[in-house]
């Protein structure tokens, strides 16, 4: 299996949440990625606070980090017709 091909089984896992990013959760109940989860991409999420837990989840889940911890482009995921 190509790094392309695990990639994109890893986007579609995390996206129907079969599987899920590396991280942990703060006494607050906010969830901070893993220093191997973490891309150069996170750096443009907001900081998670009590009112918006998720935003690192929830971006740990898109195709541009998925594509980023892979080492792929995210315009790969696209299929060809």
């Amino acid at each position: 299996m190509t790094k392309l091909q695990e990639a994109f089984q890893q986007y579609i896992a995390r996206r129907d949440r079969l599987a899920h990013p590396d991280g942990n959760f703060d006494k607050g109940g906010r969830w901070y990625p893993s220093r191997s989860e973490s891309q150069s991409c996170c750096r443009a999420i907001r900081q998670p606070s009590r009112a918006w837990p998720w935003s690192y989840m929830t971006h740990c889940r898109t195709k541009a980090h998925v594509a980023n911890l892979y080492g792929v482009d995210p315009a790969d995921f696209r299929i060809k017709r």
